[in-house]
């Protein structure tokens, strides 16, 4: 069983805010009648459901994305609302554009899995320098040093969780997409409910990890103040 600590809900929940604040400044921007965002982006494309993808270039896309994440770790938060106005452009859109969104959101949930995972390690690698810096050259007295540990055997669990997160998330992506696009194109109702749903569902799973993530925040806090 894979146990997640209070770093990778941080970094979830701050993802997850920062995806909502997207959608709503999205949604200003459309009542405005802007353009919301530009075709051709380096780090998210709008891919075109039409034009053959393939898995290879997909895993390195995804994986790349990933990595950079990792080394900027705070990048996250951007490509939250970066995310959030893709989306909200395609809802807004007609019913094709609409479509498209849907079949796009099942990858695109397994790879903000990957994202959350690399951003975490990416943090906690920096915390890790940060540690060893003050530990070796700043603090002199023992008893002041940072006994923080911040990597365990769950972190190599969740990192080969994000690499299955971003394979099947690949395949969905290059080989299933077209199926799953044909199928909601048919089905225009079923479309709507699940684009629906799987908004508040992002909504609520968002909000729950935020507000036990305080809890726990909180909870810790008192402990240590008794």
């Amino acid at each position: 069983m894979v146990k997640i600590d209070n770093y990778y809900r941080v970094i979830a929940s701050t993802f997850g805010i920062s995806y909502i604040i997207g959608i709503i400044i999205a949604f200003i921007y459309a009542s405005r009648g802007d353009i919301l965002i530009t075709e051709g982006s380096n780090f998210i494309q709008n891919l075109s459901l039409t034009s053959a993808i393939y898995f290879k270039q997909t895993i390195y896309e995804i994986f790349n994305n990933s990595l950079d994440l990792f080394f900027t770790p705070f990048a996250y938060l951007t490509i939250g609302i970066q995310y959030a106005y893709i989306h909200v452009e395609l809802l807004t859109s007609s019913f094709l554009g609409q479509v498209k969104l849907l079949v796009q959101l099942i990858p695109q949930f397994l790879f903000f899995i990957s994202y959350i995972i690399f951003s975490t390690l990416g943090i906690k690698t920096l915390l890790l320098i940060v540690k060893i810096f003050l530990n070796n050259l700043i603090i002199k007295e023992d008893k002041y040093k940072i006994r923080a540990i911040f990597f365990t055997k769950q972190d190599i669990k969740l990192f080969y969780i994000a690499l299955i997160s971003i394979m099947v998330g690949a395949i969905i992506q290059t080989h299933l997409i077209k199926i799953l696009f044909i199928f909601f194109i048919n089905l225009r109702s079923i479309a709507y409910v699940l684009i629906v749903i799987i908004f508040i569902l992002i909504i609520l799973a968002s909000g729950y990890i935020t507000i036990k993530t305080i809890k726990e925040f909180l909870k810790k806090y008192k402990k240590e103040k008794i």
